[in-house]
């Protein structure tokens, strides 16, 4: 497309001069994200635009751009500007995420596709795991929820580039948490719904008490349960929660019922018992249960790679002492050599030694045994 047919679509949207259309990038709930180029940077960007400009939706719009400039993070899509169209919609500027999101990773890695297998292994799609974790823990230290956390949220570089996107539901929660009492995060028939009527995030991600509509639950807890689901996929390619329809999916989300992971590990791939139970700590339906912070998750993950015990699995003396066993196989093999040539250096020279005081004792015995008496001639 030229450039002077790229001014002309421009108009349609009313953005700023500098700023050429190229094409849509995507369309969601409340937005319009296009790629443009900015004639002054040279350079290409995205560029938000509410779908409807009603006050409540551009106040919403204008929300999720401030609270976005916020997180000045490497792994969280930075704002560049906040602005206003000519026909006074809400606009903002963000850097534009190349690469595939990480639902796009992990269909490929479903459909066992041989290239990805070989490049996100596991301990690759652990790594990107922290630095999903690092971005969420920075929100957090922010008083910012981000309330949907998912795959199709995170986009992964080519060069190893993790970013959190779309931050249109993010929350800021007051520091001191109210407490969720089990009861509403029990069994129901009917769900609660929120003051809009809709129960909004991702119902597969979504935290029991989010999926209740629960409007002071929107806590750190929601999004390391999320975290936990991300974890789930991550490990069998398939998401924590399953149902028909997405009534059925929210209603098994609000129930906990989460599908056991050996039933939905793919391809063979092995899924370490200690992940396994890293990912239910962080999902449980009690959000007392779940990990306090998003570091100690992080933790948990780093311990893991690194060969240690973790919080989440209780380890006891026994399997404490196999991880280091493990952990320290190299020191050990060398140890147990080094000591093996020892023993055998010491076995060799007591047996020297034995052999030497053998032969003295002989050689003694030799010269102290009394002569043989002579007898006189008869």
């Amino acid at each position: 497309m030229k450039e002077t047919e790229l001014s002309e679509k421009h108009h349609l949207y009313g953005l700023p001069e500098k700023y050429i259309n190229s094409c849509i990038l995507g369309i969601g709930g409340m937005k319009e994200v296009l790629i443009c180029t900015d004639r002054v940077s040279r350079r290409r960007v995205a560029v938000a635009i509410p779908r409807h400009n009603t006050p409540e939706e551009c106040q919403k719009f204008l929300e999720e751009a401030r609270l976005t400039s916020r997180l000045e993070h490497p792994n969280i899509i930075p704002v560049h500007e906040i602005g206003t169209t000519s026909d006074g919609k809400p606009y903002f500027v963000m850097k534009l995420a190349s690469g595939l999101t990480l639902a796009k990773i992990i269909k490929k890695l479903r459909e066992q596709d041989p290239e990805f297998l070989k490049r996100y292994t596991l301990n690759v799609l652990l790594d990107i795991f922290q630095k999903i974790c690092k971005a969420v823990e920075f929100a957090h230290s922010k008083n910012i929820c981000h309330m949907d956390l998912k795959p199709e949220n995170i986009q992964i570089g080519e060069y190893g580039e993790v970013l959190i996107l779309d931050w249109g539901l993010a929350h800021e929660f007051d520091t001191i948490q109210p407490e969720i009492s089990p009861e509403k995060t029990q069994k129901v028939r009917k769900l609660d719904y929120t003051q809009d009527g809709l129960v909004k995030g991702t119902p597969e991600y979504m935290s029991p008490e989010q999926a209740h509509g629960i409007n002071s639950s929107r806590t750190p807890q929601c999004d390391i349960y999320s975290l936990g689901a991300i974890l789930y996929t991550m490990l069998t390619f398939h998401a924590p929660i399953g149902g028909k329809t997405r009534d059925e999916i929210i209603q098994n989300a609000a129930d906990g019922n989460i599908l056991p992971i050996r039933k939905r590990a793919n391809g063979g791939r092995e899924i370490p018992l200690v992940l396994q139970f890293i990912v239910f700590k962080a999902m449980n339906r009690a959000p007392s249960k779940r990990y306090k912070t998003v570091s100690a998750m992080e933790r948990d993950i780093i311990s893991y790679q690194l060969g240690f015990p973790t919080k989440a699995e209780k380890a006891g003396v026994f399997t404490k002492v196999l991880l280091f066993l493990k952990r320290e196989h190299l020191q050990m093999t060398l140890a147990m050599a080094l000591f093996f040539i020892c023993f055998i250096f010491v076995v060799f020279l007591l047996a020297k030694i034995h052999y030497k005081n053998e032969e003295l004792r002989v050689y003694e015995s030799s010269i102290l045994e009394p002569a043989h008496t002579i007898k006189p001639p008869q």
